[in-house]
């Protein structure tokens, strides 16, 4: 009787395995990972999972476990309209948004909207509005415009 193989994917490309349980470690092997970048479990509208080298991963549950590799200090990359900006924080405010894409140029007449999706279960899409933050995941997109003040 032949072996089960279960796949999963790293960055897109597919890779097999006869075990059901492997580490972060091994994973990383199977890939050609370095092993000083990290590895993260991805799924849309959920926040990226850090996999330690010593966790271990189970491809027996349903669907198609996907990875990530990064550098330690990337953090995440977040797409602030349409331009990838790496991110090393776990939440992003209003005000934040604002200075990424204008600066400090922001009249008090003036203000933004802020509108985000493919977040993680917390705030997978919504509006952004002054005084409040999120939680970020890896390619979460935010689209910030200029508005008036009335």
């Amino acid at each position: 009787m032949a072996k089960k193989k279960f796949n999963f994917l790293v960055a897109g490309k597919p890779y097999f395995t006869e075990y059901q349980f492997l580490t972060g470690a091994q994973i990383k092997e199977l890939a050609g990972i370095p092993v000083e970048y990290e590895l993260y479990m991805t799924a849309q509208h959920m926040r990226d999972v850090l996999i330690k080298d010593v966790d271990v991963v189970n491809f027996a549950r349903p669907g198609v476990e996907k990875f990530e590799a990064r550098k330690p200090e990337e953090g995440v990359q977040i797409i602030v309209n349409g331009t990838p900006i790496s991110y090393d924080k776990e939440k992003i405010s209003y005000e934040q948004l604002g200075k990424i894409v204008y600066g400090g140029s922001i009249s008090s007449q003036q203000g933004y909207t802020v509108v985000y999706k493919d977040g993680p279960d917390q705030n997978p899409n919504g509006i952004l509005s002054k005084g409040s933050d999120v939680f970020v995941k890896h390619n979460m997109k935010f689209d910030v415009t200029r508005t008036h003040l009335s």
